[in-house]
């Protein structure tokens, strides 16, 4: 890994708030960061495959650069507005059926953003 790519920070997952991991390596001929945190709604992964080197090893270093760009990318703040409307619809319109789980989720997105980023 570069010195470039080690000072470089994780954002936190972008649904629970929670530290991310980060694996490579040549047994999963690359890397991916993902959220461990086994109560989010999500739990998003980003993953980069290597691509090879002209001796045939395998570029790791690219793959982190890559995966960390990839995960550290978030929606702009334009997008914030839609988002928020659309999770709060979502949650009014959940039934007990089957969207019981769906509207759970939307809630607890809904909450674990910023109070001024919400409608109500």
């Amino acid at each position: 890994m570069t010195n470039k790519q080690q000072t470089i920070e994780l954002l936190p997952c972008p649904f629970c708030g929670e530290a991310p991991i980060l694996a490579s390596g040549y047994n999963i001929e690359g890397a991916y960061i993902s959220c461990t945190n086994q109560e989010c709604c999500c739990m998003p992964q980003s993953d980069a495959t290597a691509t090879s080197n002209s001796d045939g090893s395998l570029n790791i270093d690219e793959a982190i650069g890559e995966v960390i760009e990839a995960w550290n990318t978030r929606a702009t703040d334009k997008h914030l507005p839609a988002l928020v409307e659309a999770l709060e619809e979502i949650s009014r319109w959940a039934d007990r059926n089957y969207t019981q789980r769906l509207g759970d989720i939307a809630k607890k997105t809904l909450a674990a953003l910023p109070p001024e980023l919400r409608n109500n």
